[in-house]
């Protein structure tokens, strides 16, 4: 019966279909394609993941293509993944790349090696919503 219940709510969990624009202006979205090499993907996870309280400040979410789906990373769920988001995004899957997507649903960053979480919060903190942001937590 425990069994049962696992697998029709991992099953739940892939069913719903993902979308970019449910995150527009709220989220800054990463993208992990694996690719072929999946031990180049965990290695990216591992250095996004070693700062929650970073992704957390920049309002980061992290999401990884595996076959037929897509995951989110931090919030352990998994969705349906539809070819047209693939070309929207230009994404090939027979190779590793991370996309840092902005809160304006346009793509910031693109590279098929892995990216240190430095890296990628340079870049957003030089963004000027991001600039926006860190003036009000100041004023806070």
């Amino acid at each position: 019966m425990i069994i049962a219940l696992s697998v029709c709510a991992v099953y739940s969990q892939s069913n719903e279909s993902f979308s970019l624009d449910e995150y527009r202006w709220k989220n800054r979205i990463i993208i992990i394609n694996n690719g072929p090499d999946k031990l180049t993907s965990d290695r990216q996870k591992q250095l996004l993941l070693k700062d929650i309280a970073g992704l957390q400040e920049r309002h980061l979410l992290i999401f990884e293509i595996g076959q037929d789906l897509i995951r989110d990373i931090l919030n352990e769920k998994n969705y349906e993944i539809h070819q047209n988001l693939l070309d929207k995004l230009d994404l090939n899957s027979g190779a590793y790349e991370i996309l840092l997507i902005g809160k304006d649903g346009g793509v910031k960053l693109r590279s098929s090696v892995p990216v240190t979480d430095n890296e990628i919060y340079n870049l957003i903190d030089q963004m000027p919503m991001r600039q926006v942001e860190m003036q009000k937590q100041k004023l806070r």
